[in-house]
Protein backbone atom coordinates (compact mmCIF):
# COMPACT_ATOMS: atom_id res chain seq x y z
CA UNK A 1 0.00 0.00 0.00
CA UNK A 2 2.55 1.99 -0.89
CA UNK A 3 0.60 5.36 -1.49
CA UNK A 4 -1.57 5.27 1.86
CA UNK A 5 2.18 4.46 3.61
CA UNK A 6 3.53 7.47 1.96
CA UNK A 7 0.93 9.56 3.01
CA UNK A 8 0.94 8.76 6.27
CA UNK A 9 4.71 8.78 6.30
CA UNK A 10 4.49 12.39 5.34
CA UNK A 11 1.87 13.02 7.70
CA UNK A 12 4.80 11.50 10.77
CA UNK A 13 7.37 14.45 9.02
CA UNK A 14 5.15 17.52 9.76
CA UNK A 15 3.59 16.66 12.78
CA UNK A 16 5.65 14.80 15.00
CA UNK A 17 3.31 14.35 17.58
CA UNK A 18 -1.08 14.47 18.08
CA UNK A 19 -2.43 17.71 16.61
CA UNK A 20 -5.57 18.74 18.55
CA UNK A 21 -8.92 18.98 16.83
CA UNK A 22 -10.34 22.51 15.89
CA UNK A 23 -13.87 21.35 17.54
CA UNK A 24 -12.69 19.42 20.41
CA UNK A 25 -9.20 20.18 22.38
CA UNK A 26 -9.71 16.73 24.25
CA UNK A 27 -10.15 14.31 20.89
CA UNK A 28 -6.68 14.35 19.26
CA UNK A 29 -5.34 12.67 15.74
CA UNK A 30 -2.67 10.50 14.96
CA UNK A 31 -0.93 10.02 11.79
CA UNK A 32 -0.82 5.81 11.26
CA UNK A 33 1.24 4.24 9.10
CA UNK A 34 0.65 0.54 7.80
CA UNK A 35 2.83 -2.66 7.82
CA UNK A 36 2.94 -5.90 6.21
CA UNK A 37 1.45 -8.98 8.38
CA UNK A 38 -0.70 -9.83 11.40
CA UNK A 39 1.56 -7.84 13.75
CA UNK A 40 0.71 -8.28 17.48
CA UNK A 41 -2.85 -9.36 16.56
CA UNK A 42 -3.50 -13.14 16.06
CA UNK A 43 -4.66 -14.08 12.41
CA UNK A 44 -7.65 -13.49 11.17
CA UNK A 45 -9.37 -14.94 7.64
CA UNK A 46 -12.70 -14.71 5.95
CA UNK A 47 -14.45 -17.32 3.65
CA UNK A 48 -14.62 -17.33 0.22
CA UNK A 49 -18.40 -17.72 -0.15
CA UNK A 50 -19.42 -18.01 -4.02
CA UNK A 51 -21.32 -15.59 -5.38
CA UNK A 52 -25.22 -15.99 -4.04
CA UNK A 53 -28.25 -18.01 -6.85
CA UNK A 54 -30.49 -15.18 -8.19
CA UNK A 55 -33.52 -17.80 -7.31
CA UNK A 56 -32.08 -17.54 -3.84
CA UNK A 57 -34.72 -15.32 -2.11
CA UNK A 58 -31.78 -14.62 0.76
CA UNK A 59 -29.87 -12.94 -2.14
CA UNK A 60 -31.70 -9.49 -2.54
CA UNK A 61 -30.54 -7.42 -3.14
CA UNK A 62 -26.96 -8.35 -2.89
CA UNK A 63 -27.22 -10.35 -6.40
CA UNK A 64 -28.42 -7.13 -7.81
CA UNK A 65 -25.27 -5.56 -7.11
CA UNK A 66 -23.13 -8.22 -8.85
CA UNK A 67 -21.64 -7.19 -12.07
CA UNK A 68 -20.59 -9.62 -14.83
CA UNK A 69 -17.58 -11.00 -15.25
CA UNK A 70 -14.85 -11.77 -18.32
CA UNK A 71 -12.02 -13.70 -19.26
CA UNK A 72 -12.69 -16.95 -17.41
CA UNK A 73 -10.69 -19.66 -18.94
CA UNK A 74 -13.37 -21.80 -20.63
CA UNK A 75 -11.44 -24.96 -20.21
CA UNK A 76 -11.99 -24.70 -16.25
CA UNK A 77 -14.84 -26.86 -14.68
CA UNK A 78 -16.79 -26.42 -11.75
CA UNK A 79 -16.10 -22.43 -11.78
CA UNK A 80 -17.11 -20.92 -8.69
CA UNK A 81 -16.91 -16.87 -8.37
CA UNK A 82 -16.71 -14.51 -4.97
CA UNK A 83 -16.69 -11.49 -4.26
CA UNK A 84 -14.95 -9.63 -1.57
CA UNK A 85 -15.92 -6.59 -0.31
CA UNK A 86 -13.46 -3.82 0.16
CA UNK A 87 -15.61 -0.88 1.67
CA UNK A 88 -19.19 -1.82 2.15
CA UNK A 89 -20.71 1.53 2.88
CA UNK A 90 -19.58 2.70 -0.26
CA UNK A 91 -20.58 0.01 -1.95
CA UNK A 92 -24.50 -0.23 -0.30
CA UNK A 93 -24.01 3.80 -1.32
CA UNK A 94 -22.96 3.81 -5.00
CA UNK A 95 -25.29 0.74 -5.93
CA UNK A 96 -28.65 2.45 -3.90
CA UNK A 97 -28.06 5.87 -6.41
CA UNK A 98 -27.33 3.34 -9.14
CA UNK A 99 -31.05 2.24 -9.12
CA UNK A 100 -29.81 -1.50 -7.55
CA UNK A 101 -30.52 -1.37 -4.24
CA UNK A 102 -34.32 -0.11 -3.44
CA UNK A 103 -35.38 2.78 -1.24
CA UNK A 104 -36.62 0.08 1.39
CA UNK A 105 -33.94 -2.41 1.26
CA UNK A 106 -31.22 1.13 1.86
CA UNK A 107 -32.72 2.24 4.73
CA UNK A 108 -33.52 -1.19 6.65
CA UNK A 109 -29.86 -2.15 5.88
CA UNK A 110 -28.80 1.54 6.96
CA UNK A 111 -30.81 0.93 10.42
CA UNK A 112 -29.59 -2.65 11.13
CA UNK A 113 -25.92 -1.21 10.50
CA UNK A 114 -26.80 1.23 13.13
CA UNK A 115 -25.09 3.68 10.01
CA UNK A 116 -25.45 7.50 9.22
CA UNK A 117 -24.52 8.19 5.42
CA UNK A 118 -22.59 10.39 5.36
CA UNK A 119 -22.53 12.22 1.57
CA UNK A 120 -19.03 13.97 2.10
CA UNK A 121 -17.23 10.65 2.71
CA UNK A 122 -18.98 9.15 0.01
CA UNK A 123 -19.08 8.95 -3.77
CA UNK A 124 -22.37 8.87 -5.55
CA UNK A 125 -20.59 7.74 -8.46
CA UNK A 126 -19.72 4.37 -8.31
CA UNK A 127 -15.74 3.49 -7.25
CA UNK A 128 -13.78 -0.20 -7.44
CA UNK A 129 -14.44 -0.81 -3.76
CA UNK A 130 -14.70 -4.36 -4.02
CA UNK A 131 -12.60 -7.53 -5.72
CA UNK A 132 -13.75 -10.63 -7.54
CA UNK A 133 -11.75 -13.75 -7.10
CA UNK A 134 -12.58 -17.12 -9.40
CA UNK A 135 -11.64 -20.92 -8.83
CA UNK A 136 -12.14 -23.99 -10.48
CA UNK A 137 -10.49 -27.35 -11.76
CA UNK A 138 -7.81 -26.52 -14.53
CA UNK A 139 -6.68 -28.72 -17.03
CA UNK A 140 -4.36 -30.83 -14.55
CA UNK A 141 -7.01 -31.50 -12.55
CA UNK A 142 -5.56 -28.93 -10.05
CA UNK A 143 -8.22 -26.25 -8.78
CA UNK A 144 -6.52 -22.71 -9.51
CA UNK A 145 -7.21 -19.68 -8.51
CA UNK A 146 -7.41 -16.25 -10.44
CA UNK A 147 -8.04 -12.69 -9.04
CA UNK A 148 -8.79 -9.60 -10.73
CA UNK A 149 -6.04 -7.63 -9.54
CA UNK A 150 -6.57 -4.70 -11.53
CA UNK A 151 -10.37 -4.17 -10.95
CA UNK A 152 -11.50 -3.87 -14.49
CA UNK A 153 -13.87 -7.36 -14.12
CA UNK A 154 -11.51 -9.54 -16.65
CA UNK A 155 -9.39 -12.05 -15.89
CA UNK A 156 -8.08 -12.51 -19.07
CA UNK A 157 -4.96 -10.28 -18.27
CA UNK A 158 -4.58 -12.17 -14.83
CA UNK A 159 -2.57 -15.46 -14.25
CA UNK A 160 -4.09 -18.40 -12.86
CA UNK A 161 -2.08 -19.60 -9.32
CA UNK A 162 -2.29 -22.69 -7.21
CA UNK A 163 -3.41 -21.22 -3.32
CA UNK A 164 -1.33 -22.45 -0.63
CA UNK A 165 -2.32 -25.65 1.32
CA UNK A 166 -3.18 -25.06 5.14
CA UNK A 167 -4.36 -26.35 8.24
CA UNK A 168 -6.58 -24.45 10.92
CA UNK A 169 -4.10 -23.46 13.58
CA UNK A 170 -1.20 -20.85 14.47
CA UNK A 171 0.27 -21.79 10.94
CA UNK A 172 -2.34 -19.83 9.14
CA UNK A 173 -0.34 -16.58 10.63
CA UNK A 174 2.75 -17.54 8.22
CA UNK A 175 2.24 -17.00 4.37
CA UNK A 176 4.82 -17.10 1.40
CA UNK A 177 2.68 -15.46 -1.69
CA UNK A 178 0.72 -12.33 -1.79
CA UNK A 179 -1.58 -10.85 -4.33
CA UNK A 180 -1.56 -6.84 -4.87
CA UNK A 181 -5.21 -5.37 -5.24
CA UNK A 182 -6.18 -2.11 -7.06
CA UNK A 183 -8.81 -0.31 -5.63
CA UNK A 184 -10.49 3.05 -5.41
CA UNK A 185 -11.09 5.23 -2.28
CA UNK A 186 -12.37 9.31 -1.33
CA UNK A 187 -9.77 10.80 -0.31
CA UNK A 188 -10.86 14.44 0.50
CA UNK A 189 -13.81 14.24 -1.40
CA UNK A 190 -11.65 13.20 -4.35
CA UNK A 191 -11.38 9.28 -5.90
CA UNK A 192 -7.28 8.47 -5.23
CA UNK A 193 -6.38 4.68 -6.55
CA UNK A 194 -4.62 2.40 -4.02
CA UNK A 195 -3.77 -0.89 -3.40
CA UNK A 196 -3.06 -3.82 -0.71
CA UNK A 197 -1.91 -7.04 -0.47
CA UNK A 198 -4.25 -9.98 -0.39
CA UNK A 199 -3.81 -13.84 0.40
CA UNK A 200 -6.01 -16.93 -0.39
CA UNK A 201 -5.47 -20.22 1.05
CA UNK A 202 -6.64 -23.79 0.57
CA UNK A 203 -7.68 -25.52 3.52
CA UNK A 204 -8.56 -29.36 2.11
CA UNK A 205 -8.87 -30.83 5.48
CA UNK A 206 -12.34 -28.45 6.26
CA UNK A 207 -15.73 -29.05 5.45
CA UNK A 208 -17.15 -28.36 1.82
CA UNK A 209 -17.85 -24.93 1.57
CA UNK A 210 -15.48 -23.86 4.00
CA UNK A 211 -12.04 -24.55 2.62
CA UNK A 212 -10.67 -21.46 1.13
CA UNK A 213 -9.91 -18.37 3.08
CA UNK A 214 -8.51 -14.74 2.47
CA UNK A 215 -7.27 -12.15 4.39
CA UNK A 216 -5.10 -8.93 3.98
CA UNK A 217 -2.64 -9.19 5.71
CA UNK A 218 -1.90 -5.38 7.16
CA UNK A 219 -1.88 -3.59 10.36
CA UNK A 220 -1.43 0.02 11.50
CA UNK A 221 1.17 1.43 13.80
CA UNK A 222 1.16 5.52 15.26
CA UNK A 223 2.86 7.07 19.10
CA UNK A 224 0.92 8.42 21.85
CA UNK A 225 2.61 11.01 23.73
CA UNK A 226 1.79 10.52 27.30
CA UNK A 227 3.67 12.16 30.23
CA UNK A 228 6.38 13.20 27.98
CA UNK A 229 7.21 9.74 26.53
CA UNK A 230 6.31 7.92 23.54
CA UNK A 231 3.91 4.54 23.69
CA UNK A 232 3.67 2.36 20.74
CA UNK A 233 0.51 1.62 19.88
CA UNK A 234 -0.41 -1.51 17.15
CA UNK A 235 -3.92 -0.70 15.14
CA UNK A 236 -5.92 -3.90 13.67
CA UNK A 237 -8.47 -2.53 11.30
CA UNK A 238 -9.94 -5.90 10.23
CA UNK A 239 -8.35 -8.11 8.60
CA UNK A 240 -11.04 -9.18 6.59
CA UNK A 241 -11.50 -5.80 5.23
CA UNK A 242 -8.90 -2.93 4.50
CA UNK A 243 -12.01 -0.56 4.59
CA UNK A 244 -13.53 -0.78 8.45
CA UNK A 245 -14.54 1.96 10.43
CA UNK A 246 -13.67 0.28 13.56
CA UNK A 247 -9.99 -0.94 14.87
CA UNK A 248 -8.44 -2.39 18.09
CA UNK A 249 -5.59 -1.33 19.69
CA UNK A 250 -2.96 -3.00 21.50
CA UNK A 251 0.20 -1.44 23.49
CA UNK A 252 2.92 -3.90 22.27
CA UNK A 253 5.32 -2.82 25.59
CA UNK A 254 1.86 -3.80 27.78
CA UNK A 255 2.59 -7.66 29.57
CA UNK A 256 0.76 -10.97 29.13
CA UNK A 257 -1.97 -11.29 28.56
CA UNK A 258 -2.63 -8.79 25.93
CA UNK A 259 -5.14 -6.53 26.17
CA UNK A 260 -7.26 -5.15 23.04
CA UNK A 261 -8.95 -2.18 23.11
CA UNK A 262 -11.90 -1.60 20.86
CA UNK A 263 -13.68 1.04 19.80
CA UNK A 264 -15.41 2.71 22.61
CA UNK A 265 -12.97 1.67 25.08
CA UNK A 266 -10.49 3.22 26.99
CA UNK A 267 -6.82 2.46 27.38
CA UNK A 268 -6.32 1.75 30.44
CA UNK A 269 -3.61 3.97 32.22
CA UNK A 270 -3.15 2.42 35.07
CA UNK A 271 -1.53 -0.78 32.97
CA UNK A 272 0.26 1.08 30.88
CA UNK A 273 1.13 4.68 31.62
CA UNK A 274 1.49 4.36 35.28
CA UNK A 275 -1.09 7.15 36.16
CA UNK A 276 -4.79 7.34 37.19
CA UNK A 277 -5.31 10.59 36.22
CA UNK A 278 -6.08 10.46 32.49
CA UNK A 279 -7.22 7.72 29.89
CA UNK A 280 -7.88 7.88 26.29
CA UNK A 281 -11.03 6.71 24.94
CA UNK A 282 -10.44 4.46 21.16
CA UNK A 283 -12.65 6.58 18.87
CA UNK A 284 -11.30 4.37 15.43
CA UNK A 285 -9.31 5.09 12.91
CA UNK A 286 -10.27 7.78 9.91
CA UNK A 287 -9.02 5.89 7.01
CA UNK A 288 -9.82 9.24 4.84
CA UNK A 289 -7.13 11.01 6.49
CA UNK A 290 -4.90 8.00 7.63
CA UNK A 291 -5.19 8.99 11.76
CA UNK A 292 -6.61 7.12 14.87
CA UNK A 293 -8.81 9.22 17.05
CA UNK A 294 -8.31 9.27 20.47
CA UNK A 295 -10.63 11.10 23.53
CA UNK A 296 -8.82 12.36 26.05
CA UNK A 297 -10.36 11.69 29.21
CA UNK A 298 -10.13 11.69 33.52
CA UNK A 299 -10.46 8.46 34.32
CA UNK A 300 -13.69 9.72 36.64
CA UNK A 301 -15.58 10.43 33.16
CA UNK A 302 -14.42 7.03 32.04
CA UNK A 303 -15.88 4.75 34.88
CA UNK A 304 -18.31 2.68 31.87
CA UNK A 305 -15.21 1.49 29.49
CA UNK A 306 -16.09 -1.66 30.64
CA UNK A 307 -11.87 -1.97 30.75
CA UNK A 308 -9.64 -4.69 32.31
CA UNK A 309 -9.26 -4.65 36.26
CA UNK A 310 -12.79 -2.95 36.37
CA UNK A 311 -15.99 -5.10 37.09
CA UNK A 312 -18.02 -6.80 34.56
CA UNK A 313 -21.33 -5.02 34.33
CA UNK A 314 -24.22 -7.04 36.00
CA UNK A 315 -26.85 -8.76 33.70
CA UNK A 316 -29.62 -10.86 34.40
CA UNK A 317 -31.37 -12.73 31.47
CA UNK A 318 -32.78 -16.00 29.75
CA UNK A 319 -31.09 -18.95 28.48
CA UNK A 320 -31.93 -19.02 24.72
CA UNK A 321 -32.98 -23.01 24.36
CA UNK A 322 -33.74 -23.54 27.96
CA UNK A 323 -35.93 -20.40 28.74
CA UNK A 324 -34.14 -20.74 32.27
CA UNK A 325 -32.46 -17.55 34.27
CA UNK A 326 -29.34 -16.94 34.03
CA UNK A 327 -27.41 -14.24 35.99
CA UNK A 328 -23.91 -13.08 36.23
CA UNK A 329 -24.37 -13.22 40.15
CA UNK A 330 -24.51 -17.40 39.42
CA UNK A 331 -20.94 -17.54 38.34
CA UNK A 332 -19.46 -15.49 42.09
CA UNK A 333 -16.26 -17.79 42.91
CA UNK A 334 -15.57 -19.08 39.52
CA UNK A 335 -14.00 -17.79 36.54
CA UNK A 336 -16.17 -16.64 33.62
CA UNK A 337 -15.58 -16.65 29.74
CA UNK A 338 -18.08 -14.98 27.69
CA UNK A 339 -18.03 -15.42 24.07
CA UNK A 340 -19.98 -12.82 21.78
CA UNK A 341 -20.38 -14.27 18.47
CA UNK A 342 -23.16 -15.08 15.44
CA UNK A 343 -24.09 -17.97 13.17
CA UNK A 344 -23.77 -15.28 10.59
CA UNK A 345 -20.13 -14.34 11.60
CA UNK A 346 -17.64 -16.63 9.92
CA UNK A 347 -14.75 -16.35 11.65
CA UNK A 348 -16.92 -16.80 15.17
CA UNK A 349 -18.07 -20.12 13.50
CA UNK A 350 -14.42 -21.20 12.34
CA UNK A 351 -13.34 -20.83 16.37
CA UNK A 352 -16.32 -22.92 17.44
CA UNK A 353 -14.16 -26.08 17.28
CA UNK A 354 -11.34 -25.15 19.13
CA UNK A 355 -13.52 -23.67 21.95
CA UNK A 356 -15.43 -26.86 21.97
CA UNK A 357 -12.11 -28.72 22.46
CA UNK A 358 -10.79 -26.06 25.50
CA UNK A 359 -13.90 -26.80 27.34
CA UNK A 360 -14.08 -30.04 27.32
CA UNK A 361 -10.55 -30.10 28.86
CA UNK A 362 -11.70 -27.52 31.91
CA UNK A 363 -12.99 -28.00 35.37
CA UNK A 364 -16.52 -26.41 35.62
CA UNK A 365 -16.55 -25.84 39.19
CA UNK A 366 -13.71 -23.74 38.53
CA UNK A 367 -14.72 -21.80 35.42
CA UNK A 368 -17.73 -21.57 33.24
CA UNK A 369 -18.49 -20.48 29.18
CA UNK A 370 -21.46 -19.00 28.10
CA UNK A 371 -21.98 -17.42 24.57
CA UNK A 372 -23.95 -14.32 23.90
CA UNK A 373 -25.35 -14.17 20.15
CA UNK A 374 -25.78 -10.53 18.73
CA UNK A 375 -27.30 -9.36 15.23
CA UNK A 376 -29.54 -12.41 14.79
CA UNK A 377 -32.97 -13.24 14.61
CA UNK A 378 -34.31 -16.13 17.31
CA UNK A 379 -34.92 -18.63 14.48
CA UNK A 380 -31.93 -18.67 12.36
CA UNK A 381 -29.56 -18.76 15.49
CA UNK A 382 -32.13 -21.80 16.51
CA UNK A 383 -31.59 -23.22 13.75
CA UNK A 384 -27.94 -23.59 14.06
CA UNK A 385 -28.12 -25.02 17.79
CA UNK A 386 -30.34 -27.80 17.11
CA UNK A 387 -27.68 -28.88 13.70
CA UNK A 388 -24.54 -28.07 15.98
CA UNK A 389 -25.27 -28.07 19.53
CA UNK A 390 -23.11 -26.36 22.08
CA UNK A 391 -22.11 -27.57 25.58
CA UNK A 392 -22.44 -24.06 27.53
CA UNK A 393 -25.70 -21.85 27.65
CA UNK A 394 -26.78 -19.77 25.18
CA UNK A 395 -28.02 -15.80 25.27
CA UNK A 396 -29.54 -13.84 22.33
CA UNK A 397 -28.97 -10.09 22.88
CA UNK A 398 -32.06 -8.26 22.07
CA UNK A 399 -33.55 -5.03 22.36
CA UNK A 400 -34.58 -6.24 26.10
CA UNK A 401 -31.53 -7.40 27.65
CA UNK A 402 -29.48 -5.24 25.35
CA UNK A 403 -26.29 -7.39 26.06
CA UNK A 404 -23.94 -6.35 23.45
CA UNK A 405 -24.44 -2.60 23.30
CA UNK A 406 -24.03 -3.06 27.05
CA UNK A 407 -20.32 -4.67 27.13
CA UNK A 408 -19.88 -2.34 24.07
CA UNK A 409 -19.20 -5.00 21.18
CA UNK A 410 -18.54 -3.96 17.72
CA UNK A 411 -16.29 -6.33 16.28
CA UNK A 412 -16.79 -10.64 15.96
CA UNK A 413 -15.94 -12.53 17.36
CA UNK A 414 -15.31 -10.81 21.05
CA UNK A 415 -14.78 -12.29 24.75
CA UNK A 416 -14.01 -11.21 28.41
CA UNK A 417 -12.60 -13.36 30.58
CA UNK A 418 -13.84 -12.47 34.25
CA UNK A 419 -11.71 -13.49 37.28
CA UNK A 420 -13.78 -14.77 40.45
CA UNK A 421 -13.98 -11.64 42.03
CA UNK A 422 -15.51 -10.69 39.32
CA UNK A 423 -13.46 -7.86 37.76
CA UNK A 424 -12.46 -8.24 33.95
CA UNK A 425 -9.14 -10.35 33.34
CA UNK A 426 -8.42 -10.31 29.91
CA UNK A 427 -10.25 -9.48 26.80
CA UNK A 428 -10.34 -10.71 23.56
CA UNK A 429 -8.16 -13.78 23.59
CA UNK A 430 -8.27 -16.68 21.33
CA UNK A 431 -6.75 -19.97 20.35
CA UNK A 432 -3.15 -20.86 22.21
CA UNK A 433 -3.14 -17.86 24.21
CA UNK A 434 -6.38 -18.21 25.72
CA UNK A 435 -5.40 -21.84 26.67
CA UNK A 436 -2.18 -20.57 28.14
CA UNK A 437 -3.62 -18.22 30.38
CA UNK A 438 -6.59 -20.57 31.38
CA UNK A 439 -3.44 -23.33 32.58
CA UNK A 440 -2.03 -20.03 34.22
CA UNK A 441 -5.27 -19.87 36.46
CA UNK A 442 -5.05 -23.85 37.24
CA UNK A 443 -8.66 -24.48 35.62
CA UNK A 444 -8.04 -27.33 33.81
CA UNK A 445 -9.51 -30.64 34.66
CA UNK A 446 -6.12 -32.86 34.28
CA UNK A 447 -7.96 -36.31 35.58
CA UNK A 448 -10.47 -36.55 33.00
CA UNK A 449 -8.85 -34.79 29.92
CA UNK A 450 -8.27 -37.94 27.78
CA UNK A 451 -11.76 -39.28 28.74
CA UNK A 452 -13.39 -36.20 27.42
CA UNK A 453 -15.21 -36.09 23.64
CA UNK A 454 -14.03 -33.70 21.64
CA UNK A 455 -16.64 -32.94 18.94
CA UNK A 456 -16.72 -30.23 16.20
CA UNK A 457 -19.26 -28.21 16.01
CA UNK A 458 -18.60 -26.75 12.51
CA UNK A 459 -21.54 -27.31 10.25
CA UNK A 460 -21.22 -30.41 7.40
Amino acid sequence: MKNVTFFAALCLLTCACAHENARDKNIIELPITFESGFGPFGWNYGFLNPLHSPDNPRATPWNKMYVPLKGIPKEWKSVVKSNIWLDSYQLLYQNYHEGKVDSATFQQLVKSWEWTPDENRLSKLPIRCDVYVVRGMDKSGKIAVMIDTNNDRDFSDEKPFYPEHAVRGDSLKYYENTHRIEYDILRNRRIAVTSIRLIVKYLPNEPAGLQFWYTFPQYAKTNLIHKQKSHPIAINTGFSSPWSEFSELTLPENLFPKQIIQNGQGIPTGSFFKVDDITYKNLGVDLQQNVLRLERKSVEESTDLNQVGSFIKSFSTKDFMTNETISSHDYKGKYLFIDFWGPWCQPCVAELPELKKLYSKLDTNRIRFISIAGLEKPARLKQFLLKAPIEWPQILSDNENKLVEKYHIFVYPSNILVGPDGKIIGKNIHGKQLEALLKNKNVFNYDHVENRNHSSLLLK
